[in-house]
């Protein structure tokens, strides 16, 4: 049964039809004691009768009923003593329309049930408990993630670094793979020529590049002796950087990309970290801080951002707790003991600084970040070139999980394998299942007018990363200009999730071949002046 609430359904056509369409009995009063007029206190006169049936409307809600109750206990009795009887309205009821007591539901009835619950209830209980389960973890993680990224600064900005003599420290091998390199690598030598590291070499292995950069590497050697050249037929990053590593004397192997140029500082940095014993385990490699030097469009503005908020946030909460799990290729320090036992870069995933990450890990060695230790790189300036580049880093980071799968959950490794590790698990599974229902219940929530939760929940969410890349500008001191950045970044970012998500699935159900990335060079990377200052510094500061 179902009435129309101020008893008009001719002036509330669609409120009538829909409650047919569900299955109502519309049924109207009319006799109408306008009880919901009077005052509480104020008394309700009882309404005449005629001698006719009636339906009659009376509020037990809506505020102080005590009025009506007063008007009926005069009203019934005088009703029935005019030959009235009270009933409800299953006797009046048309045939065809009285409720049965029992009835057992047929297939019909059940896939009417089914389809109105998922159309009507589960869009509302799914968002709710997406909404729930979203800010409860997003803010949990980001709060642990800040503390603990704080913590270990505040940690490493008291650390008292010893004055070193020269002789004191390590031998460094700078290993750089190449491979059509040719209008960037020299801007990149030109940087590693400015260091101010006492003791290094260059170890550059070209890998059949068919430009010139053989002979740009070439010519550069012959004025600088500590560049050494060699060159390899075309076999990929990896066995590029294996080359390089086999070729090397230092102790301490210092690897970047052909497109990256270091501060003058970066490998002193790196270095020091292993004159300066920390922790009871030997340490094994040490992340530096790459930055976005080409940061001339939204596209590589994003990056920028990302790239502070993930290494500066993430990376430092995860060296805290010993569960660094990406070494970058692109500027990273690693003792070359470990890099032998552990086989150097594989070439089974295509994320090979990841991979050689966790082999470290399983070693018993520890990973460090130093913030201080930075380098600048080139970062995709297209929206295609990003996909691509995320993409392959996805696919590299999937094909890593699996390789080390016996490491998740794993109590051996602490909070790698228990916090670390699953994270990176979860963030790719979870969207495979749920990034399609939640485009869909939001979807349906919108058409249904219901954007509030939506709206809450994006607002947070922004606010949360706001937190994030605050806490980052402040602890490396970069422009607060980043923080702009933070209202649209999710426009950006949960499309390219997608797209790295499930293209990085299909591939890895089909297989997909392991080669070298290249993203297209436009040789737009520069090291900001205010690095200069640090040019001046002695090695052992």
């Amino acid at each position: 049964m179902f009435r129309i609430p101020t008893g008009n359904p001719e002036n509330n056509t669609l409120a009538l039809l829909q409650a047919q369409q569900l299955g109502y009995l519309h049924v109207n009063m009319d006799l109408d004691t306008r009880d919901w007029e009077y005052k509480p206190g104020t008394p309700i006169p009882p309404p005449d009768l005629d001698g006719l049936g009636h339906v009659m409307l009376v509020h037990d809600g809506g505020g102080d009923r005590t009025a009506t109750i007063e008007m009926l206990k005069e009203f019934i009795p005088r009703a029935k003593a005019q030959g009235y009887r009270f009933t409800t309205l299953e006797p009046m009821l048309p045939a065809g329309f009285v409720p049965e007591r029992s009835v057992t539901a047929g297939l019909q009835d059940n896939l009417t049930f089914g389809a109105l619950t998922a159309y009507l209830v589960t869009p509302n209980v799914v968002m709710n408990w997406l909404f729930w389960f979203g800010v409860g973890s997003l803010t949990i993680l980001t709060f642990l993630f800040v503390v603990l990224a704080l913590v270990n600064n505040s940690k490493q900005r008291k650390r008292k670094w010893v004055p070193s003599e020269t002789g004191d420290w390590p031998f460094v091998s700078v290993v750089l793979p190449v491979f059509n390199e040719e209008p960037v690598v020299l801007k990149t030598l030109e940087a590693l020529k400015a260091s101010d590291y006492p003791h290094f070499e260059v170890v550059a292995v070209n890998d059949g590049s068919t430009d010139r950069t053989l002979e740009v590497l070439k010519g550069y050697a012959e004025t600088w002796p500590q560049l050494r050249v060699y060159t390899q037929p075309n076999s990929g990053k990896p066995a590029a950087s294996n080359d390089g590593i086999a070729q090397s004397t230092g102790e301490v192997i210092v690897t970047l990309d052909g497109d990256t140029l270091f501060e003058p500082r970066t490998i002193r940095m790196l270095a020091r970290h292993f004159v300066a014993a920390s922790g009871t385990k030997e340490i094994g490699a040490v992340a530096g801080h790459v930055k976005v030097g080409n940061r001339r469009n939204l596209v590589a503005c994003w990056q920028s951002l990302e790239y502070l908020s993930g290494i500066c946030v993430t990376r430092m909460a995860e060296g805290l707790m010993g569960a660094i799990s990406i070494v970058p290729g692109a500027c990273a320090a690693w003792r070359k003991e470990a890099l032998v036992k552990a086989g150097g870069y594989s070439d089974a995933t295509l994320a090979e600084d990841a991979d050689l990450t966790l082999s470290l890990h399983q070693l018993g060695y520890s990973i460090v970040q130093e913030n201080n230790a930075v380098a600048w790189t080139e970062a995709p300036l297209t929206f295609r070139g990003l996909f691509k580049q995320r993409s392959r880093w996805t696919y590299g980071n999937i094909q890593t999980l699996y390789k080390h799968r016996s490491m998740l959950f794993n109590p051996k490794f602490g909070a790698l394998g228990s916090l670390t590790m699953p994270y990176a698990l979860i963030s790719v599974l979870v969207p495979l299942i749920f990034m399609p229902l939640a485009v869909c219940v939001a979807v349906l929530s919108l058409a249904r007018g219901e954007w509030q939760a939506i709206a809450v929940f994006s607002i947070f969410v922004m606010a949360t990363h706001m937190v994030i890349s605050v806490v980052a500008v402040l602890m490396v001191h970069e422009s607060p200009f980043h923080l702009l950045i933070v209202p649209i970044y999710r426009l950006i970012y949960e499309p390219l999730r997608a797209y790295v998500v499930f293209g990085s699935a299909l591939r890895a159900l089909r297989g997909a071949a392991v080669g070298w990335y290249k993203p297209q060079r436009t040789n737009s990377a520069v090291l900001p002046s205010a690095s200069a200052e640090h040019r001046q510094l002695s090695p052992t500061a």
